[in-house]
């Protein structure tokens, strides 16, 4: 029984922690730290969907390239970040911001990522949403396991 207990504990805060890292991808607070270092309109040229589960958490969500213009008069075909643009977005134009954030190694060389100019990352509430999903998670996994050794104990002692 408590080993039972042990597994189903383990894998609700698995979940939790899970739908806590979809948070944190989600309000992207690597962005937050950091200027808008270009401003533009994009026009969305295809999407392709990802998921149920991935790099960004677990759910759905759409990449799209897509066709900027930047206030300088420079344009390009860009990746946006996923959930930045929907196939819906496709015929109209979309005001974007470009951020430099630092690469994955910390200290590494910057990577101009786009994002819609009305997206505002966050680093309160994506850190937020992993130390929920690790509290929440964890206080849920403490719930199960303790019912179970009580329940043990009561067996064991007839009560």
């Amino acid at each position: 029984m408590k080993a039972v207990a042990g597994l189903i504990a383990v894998a609700v805060w698995a979940t939790a922690i899970m739908l806590g890292l979809t948070g944190m991808t989600h309000y992207q607070p690597q962005a937050a730290t950091v200027d808008i270092s270009d401003r533009g309109t994009a026009r969305v040229a295809d999407c392709a969907e990802e998921g149920p589960i991935g790099g960004l958490g677990v759910g759905y969500w759409w990449t799209c390239r897509a066709d900027v213009t930047w206030d300088g008069g420079a344009r390009e075909r860009v990746t946006a970040q996923p959930g930045q643009f929907t196939p819906d977005d496709r015929d109209r134009d979309v005001p974007v911001v470009q951020r430099t954030v630092l690469g994955n190694k910390g200290g590494g060389p910057g990577t101009p990522k786009v994002y819609r100019a009305d997206f505002e990352p966050s680093a309160v509430l994506g850190v937020g949403s992993l130390l929920a999903g690790i509290g929440l998670g964890g206080l849920l996994a403490l719930i199960i396991f303790g019912a179970a050794l009580s329940r043990s104990k009561a067996r064991r002692t007839g009560k």
